[in-house]
């Protein structure tokens, strides 16, 4: 049995999601990636809630001319652009390195900082809201055109998890320029083998 690839798309945004919430849970201080996530989410759907019936089958509206409009569009790929066969598979084979990442968080007692916390709320906001998006229409709905000649087709939800990708590797780039994610890593070491 093959699975479809809208099928495939939601396993994969279960999985992710799933993986990321117990991330959250255990290595985040507080419950700013909740908060973060129902904002995403709830941004996401009101503004599709307002929107859709007022550009649904109309032109596009100019809110920039040549750079940026608001539409209606029905998105049936699986993400970003992307319909590859292989999503379900990558999530699949990403699995086993991802509980391994958790392992080794775990014994460094790892704590997200908020950028982290955050930008890990509005991934999970935005793959929610697309996974909502698939489950009741069949598609994701876009709203956001932008660039020049409106090349790039969005809505809040992909926007939000553009950003937090943005902010996470900004972070992980300060954590490397500074070495505080190695000094974090000796100090967990050193309290380990004190233990011993």
């Amino acid at each position: 049995m093959q699975l479809s690839l809208q099928a495939q798309a939601l396993i994969s945004a279960a999985i992710v999601v799933a993986t990321l919430v117990a991330f959250a849970w255990r290595f985040s201080p507080g419950t700013l990636w909740l908060k973060a996530f129902v904002a995403a989410f709830v941004l996401d759907q009101v503004c599709k809630t307002a929107l859709v019936p007022l550009l649904q089958d109309q032109p596009p509206v100019v809110v920039l001319p040549g750079q940026f409009w608001l539409v209606y569009a029905e998105n049936r790929l699986q993400g970003f652009g992307g319909d590859s066969p292989w999503i379900l598979v990558l999530t699949l084979l990403s699995t086993p390195m991802t509980l391994r990442l958790h392992r080794q968080l775990s014994r460094l007692r790892y704590r997200m900082s908020g950028w982290a916390e955050a930008a890990t709320g509005l991934i999970l906001g935005g793959l929610a809201a697309i996974a909502w998006d698939r489950m009741v229409w069949g598609f994701a709905i876009d709203i956001i055109q932008f660039g020049p000649g409106g090349q790039y087709v969005y809505n809040p939800a992909d926007l939000a998890v553009l950003l937090a990708g943005g902010v996470l590797a900004w972070r992980t780039l300060q954590l490397a320029v500074t070495g505080e994610l190695r000094r974090a890593a000796q100090t967990a070491l050193a309290a380990d083998r004190n233990k011993a």
